[in-house]
């Protein structure tokens, strides 16, 4: 795969079950992933969300269409062969942590490369090392009941990423979590993005969707980009993202968040907003702009 090439790549997917009549779950998907975008797929329950991050998972296969993974076309592969390519390429984060509560968190973390037949000389260095990634090095011997509900979310992330996977698909990442601790974790995944990770997020909450890097919707199987950036991650919109090697703290939710999560009005006298994006989202509904 070149540089410029594609990660993701569908064309015309479609993906249907049943006969009598067919369930179109996915219709004609086309699209095309860069290494190192963020994109949020945004619809509601029942739109066919899942279906698409299953395909994109290599978890089910379309009904017609292709799809290729870093320039390899998934269609002729094996089950086996699709197995090791998602086990060497793809981690996963739902929005249920799937976490073993007899096994502690290190152990919990190490799993998952037991699964994919990972070297197991220095299993728990690297286990250690991505729980360290997402800070929570000193839960390690943890049970996970003992753990909030982000810190669960962060014990799935170092686990999804503990195989250095180049693409993460987060099935709802934060339907579980409350508002601050749900913007904690897609700060997370903001630094990872900006590491050069790849991200596809699918959720039902707009404000959520914001965070990424592009966003496309889904409804009844149509999936439909809606808004586009520069590779950059800043929006191709009046509303800009400032420099983001800084960083403010947010009035409203409290957190300290990088600058690039703040976005700066046209219309505004000196051009900053107090608030950050996904709480300004929240501002502007409760007063009927939004």
């Amino acid at each position: 795969m070149t540089v410029d090439a594609p990660i993701v790549e569908l064309d015309v997917v479609d993906r249907t079950y049943g006969e009598d009549p067919p369930v179109h779950a996915l219709r004609e998907a086309t699209l095309a992933i860069a290494p190192g975008e963020w994109l949020a797929v945004v619809g509601p329950s029942g739109s066919g969300k899942s279906t698409l991050l299953n395909i994109l998972g290599l978890l089910d296969r379309p009904t017609a269409g292709r799809y290729r993974l870093a320039g390899a076309d998934t269609g002729p592969l094996t089950d086996r062969e699709r197995a090791g390519l998602r086990s060497r390429m793809i981690g996963f984060v739902f929005q249920s942590f799937h976490l073993m509560t007899h096994r502690p968190v290190i152990e919990n973390v190490m799993l998952a490369d037991i699964y994919r037949k990972g070297s197991r000389r220095d299993r728990h260095e690297r286990a250690r090392a991505a729980l360290e990634r997402v800070r929570l090095d000193n839960r390690a011997m943890y049970s996970p009941s003992r753990l909030s509900g982000g810190e669960r979310q962060r014990v799935a992330i170092a686990r999804a990423i503990l195989g250095r996977p180049q693409l993460l698909l987060c099935d709802e990442p934060t339907g579980n979590l409350d508002s601050a601790t749900g913007n904690a974790i897609l700060e997370l995944f903001g630094e990872m993005h900006r590491d050069g990770l790849t991200i596809v997020m699918i959720t039902h909450d707009p404000a959520v969707a914001q965070w990424a890097q592009r966003q496309a919707s889904i409804i009844d199987g149509q999936l439909e980009l809606i808004s586009r950036v520069p590779h950059s991650g800043r929006p191709s919109t009046a509303d800009e993202f400032v420099d983001d090697m800084q960083s403010k703290i947010c009035s409203r939710c409290g957190l300290e968040k990088p600058m690039s999560a703040f976005y700066r009005r046209a219309r505004s006298g000196d051009g900053r907003q107090s608030y950050c994006i996904p709480c300004s989202a929240i501002y502007k509904a409760q007063r009927g702009h939004a």
